[in-house]
This record gives structure tokens, sequence and C-alpha cells, in this order.
């Protein structure tokens, strides 16, 4: 699938753990690869290990990522995040209270914006 999709131009972040599937994924053409359940396996300590040997992978960590580890997960070279309950809510959807949702995107991205300058 990630090779008649890349032969078409139609980008696939595809989702991985290990360096070997990452590596699979990347070497198979993903436009990125999601590392799922980031925060099972270390979170930002573990993504830094993967872009050791893997410098050149798009990393898109998700599963568990909060404020804090977001500024972290730029500071480690990721190309973004990917962001569940801990920005919409299952109570906030239920109370439409859309502008709570817009506080905690608010929040997301000035630690990913945090994280970018402390990288330099």
């Amino acid at each position: 699938m990630l090779e008649a999709a890349a032969e078409r131009g139609v980008p696939i972040v595809c989702g991985a753990l290990t360096p070997t599937e990452v590596d699979v994924a990347w070497a198979h053409g993903a436009a990125a690869v999601k590392v799922f359940p980031v925060t099972m396996v270390g979170g930002a300590s573990y993504v830094r290990a993967l872009r050791e040997p893997l410098d050149d992978v798009l990393l898109l960590p998700t599963g568990g990522v909060d404020v804090a580890s977001t500024q972290d997960f730029a500071r480690a070279g990721c190309v973004g995040v990917g962001i569940g309950s801990a920005m919409v809510g299952e109570q906030l959807v239920a109370d439409r209270d859309w502008s709570a949702v817009a506080r905690r995107a608010g929040s997301f991205v000035a630690a990913w914006q945090t994280g970018l300058d402390i990288r330099g």
C-alpha cells in the first residue's frame, strides 16, 4: 500500500513502534512515521534513541502526548505530534465547550514553538 501510494504521490503516515518497523515504513515510502504508543516506550527519550540511527525519518509521536511532552518532542526533532483526549476531551465535546478546546490547542502550539526555539 505504501509503495502504491508513493508512486501516485499520495502521502501516507504509517504507524510503527520498533526501530525495524519505523525503518521498513520509511523505506517503503511513508511520508512520515507515526510512533504509537510513544509514552508507553519512553516518550521523547525513545524518539531521540530512534533518531540516532534513523535521523532522516520524519517522526510523528502519538499516544499519551500532553502539553509538556509536546515541547520535548519538538526539541527531539519530530515533525509534529498527534494529540487526542489531552486536547479534545469527551466532556468538552459533550458540553460543546469549543473555547476550552481552543485554549488547549493554543497551549499545545505554544509548547511546540517553545520546543523549537530551545532546539534552535
